[in-house]
């Protein structure tokens, strides 16, 4: 979908000032890694505008800045409520399994001077980078599978079990 179409349906992706600081497009969209765009951007918007009308902050909610930071997806947002806040959760770490460069599932974090999920394929380019398997990097269990945990992130997220460590 084009970013005018984007807008039109979701009309929270328009950047209202497209030459402030970080900002180079129109559509908040276009700040998600190339590959996180491709695998779950559109439903990503598909299910924030429900949680935004579920919450009814369709006047209020407004993107501060989208980002890559630390390996994973960063929504910074304002004006919403609890459904939208689980939804901005649930993308942020579904994104840490996901190939920031492709979209593809990714199998290793670059961990030395860039937290970064990688595929395979994209591994190629990367020379002399210090990596880890995705399954020691976010201690999955012995057994499981990316996709496996992909699935459960969009079945049965909980933001509660999200900020575990905050407990």
């Amino acid at each position: 979908m084009s970013n005018k179409e984007l807008i039109k349906k979701y009309p929270w992706l328009q950047v209202d000032d497209p030459y402030g600081p970080g900002n180079w497009s129109d559509c908040w969209l276009d700040d998600l890694e190339p590959g996180w765009r491709k695998a779950f951007g559109e439903d990503l918007c598909r299910e924030l505008d429900k949680a935004i009308k579920l919450d009814k902050c369709q006047d209020s909610f407004k993107f501060i800045q989208i980002k890559e930071k630390f390996g994973s997806l960063r929504l910074y947002a304002t004006g919403y409520g609890p459904c939208t806040q689980e939804i901005l959760a649930k993308y942020e770490e579904l994104s840490k399994f996901i190939c920031g460069k492709c979209g593809a599932i990714a199998t290793h974090v670059s961990d030395s001077f860039w937290i970064y999920p990688w595929c395979d394929d994209c591994l190629k380019e990367l020379g002399g980078v210090r990596l880890t398997s995705i399954h020691d990097w976010y201690g999955l269990p012995k057994g499981s599978t990316v996709e496996e945990v992909i699935e459960d992130i969009k079945d049965c997220f909980k933001y509660s079990d999200y900020w575990v460590t905050m407990k």
